[in-house]
This record gives structure tokens, sequence and C-alpha cells, in this order.
């Protein structure tokens, strides 16, 4: 059967439509390839796999902004006039779950990320605004949600494409065919291959001198006491003192600190070559407000 031009969707929603469902098969398939890494241990790999995969999300919400108010603005095409009503409200139903899908899995993930202390960074290109402040149990409910969102989309995606298929080789009405092309075909083939070989890193990673981070100390000390030589210590107040330090992962900034550390400070203004600054830290002790990058710090990556 055949479609007339006003049965089609136009080239625009066409766009929309299979570079979307594109980029939805390519986050499985980096969550999937994250997953492995994590069983294998491959922390950073899993950091640059999960980088790709909030730039990914953050490209669909966008994609599915711009292609609702299209479909707000253009209008769709009228499903065949043969199909049950039954069937013509599944399938409304079945669109709006997509779109909510479509939504909430960026948004729960650009939420989790917020309140787990990782910035959302685009590409490399610019940094998502961090919604809210790190909080666990707030990132355990959006990770839930996250996680639950993805099972909704994956097994309504499911019954949308097994309708599609029916409708095409059973029902042979236009269904299928007003949304379909070769350009389609190409472009759901290209984002998938050409996304799955350059997103995905080697688990290695490397920092040119101008990417090392920056750091940044202040130690508060009072009460000064004489020692047996002519210079001055100082005794610290560590509850009020801190060593913190600032830092870029897959190219959104992150600041940490050592909380294991002690301190010797000997200073004389008239004596600066007599003067020391000791301090020792135990790296070990490193705290960035996430679990999972603490452990990473940590190991020989």
């Amino acid at each position: 059967m055949t479609t007339s031009d006003t049965d089609k969707y136009g080239g625009v929603a066409r766009f929309f439509h299979w570079a979307i469902a594109a980029m939805i098969v390519l986050q499985f398939v980096l969550a999937k390839l994250y997953e492995w890494a994590e069983a294998d241990g491959e922390r950073v790999r899993q950091i640059g796999l999960i980088a790709n995969h909030k730039s990914v999300g953050m490209t669909v919400l966008f994609l599915a902004a711009m292609r609702l108010i299209w479909r707000w603005s253009k209008g769709v095409p009228k499903l065949p006039t043969a199909m049950p009503s039954w069937q013509k409200r599944c399938a409304h139903i079945s669109h709006w779950v997509l779109y909510v899908s479509l939504f909430l899995l960026p948004i729960s993930g650009w939420l989790m990320s917020s309140a787990s202390a990782y910035s959302v960074r685009w590409f490399g290109v610019c940094t998502w605004p961090d919604l809210i402040a790190p909080d666990k149990a707030l990132r355990s409910t959006f990770a839930s949600i996250h996680d639950n969102a993805a099972k909704v989309l994956f097994v309504v995606a499911l019954l949308h494409i097994a309708a599609a298929i029916k409708h095409h080789w059973i029902d042979k009405d236009s269904v299928l065919s007003r949304m379909t092309g070769w350009a389609s075909m190409v472009l759901f083939a290209a984002v998938i291959i050409v996304g799955s070989v350059s997103l995905t890193p080697s688990g290695t990673t490397t920092a040119r001198a101008d990417e090392q981070p920056s750091q940044s100390a202040q130690v508060l000390a009072t009460d000064k006491a004489p020692t047996a030589s002519d210079l001055t210590a100082w005794n610290i107040d560590y509850e009020q003192s801190f060593i913190r330090f600032t830092a870029e992962q897959a190219g959104a900034n992150f600041t940490g600190e050592w909380r294991d550390w002690s301190a010797t400070l000997k200073f004389g203004a008239d004596a600066l070559d007599q003067s020391s600054f000791d301090v020792d830290v135990q790296i070990a002790g490193v705290a960035t407000k996430d679990e999972e990058r603490d452990t990473t710090l940590k190991d020989a990556d």
C-alpha cells in the first residue's frame, strides 16, 4: 500500500524520530558497556563511558524538546481510518508514554549526577549547572527513577516496534511507511555505529600539563608557642583548617579534600631560611563527595 505526501511525516519530524531512536539504542549500548567495565574493575573506562552516556542523554533531552515543539506547531498525520478505535487509543497512549520517558530519563540522570557531586559536561564543550546540592539519599532516589524509566522505555519501545511491524506486514497500512525512508534508515544506522565507536573509551587516560589539578590550602594557626629554636611554632586549629583541591573529570570540575593530615609549621619573618612548613597528608583519606570517585582516586589508575 502506498502513502500520499499528506499521509507522511515531514523530513524534520522523521529526523527527530530516527535520531532520537538511534541515540536511545546507543544509550543502552553505553550503559551495558559501563556494566561490563564495572564488573572488570576498569574504573577509568567507567568514567569515560558514563560521561559520554550523560552527553548523549542531554542531547536526547534537547532533541525531544525540539521534536515536541515541532509536533505542536506542525501537527501529525492522521491514523488510517480503518484502524480500530482501541488501537488508536493505544497508539496515542504509547506515544505519550514514550515522550514522558524521553524527558524523565535525562532529567532524572541530570538530578542524579548533581546529587552525586558530578557536574554534567556535554562532550567537553560546556558544563550544565548542577540542579541540586550533593545528597546521597536523593542520589539513590533519582537513580531508582532513572532505572525504572529506562525499563518502561525499553518495554514501550518494543511494543511500539512490534505494532509498527504488525501494521506493515499484517494490516498492510501506511503506519510504518509514513515515518520511514532510506535517509531515515541511514541516519539511524550511522548514529548507532559512529556513536558506538567514537564514544567508547579505551580505558586509559592522559593529562596535559595545563590539565593538572589545581590545589589550594588554608591553615588557621593560633596560640603561638616558643620552641627550642628561635623560630615560632604554630598550634594548628585542625577543626577550622583544610587542604582542598579542584580537578577536572570527564571535562567537568569537582572539588575534594584530604581529611587525614598533620602539619608542623615554623616561621620567622627575619629567618626565612630557617622557616619550614612540614605537612603530612594521607592521600588515602581523599574525599570528593562520591564514593566511586574516591575509590578510583586511590587505585593504580
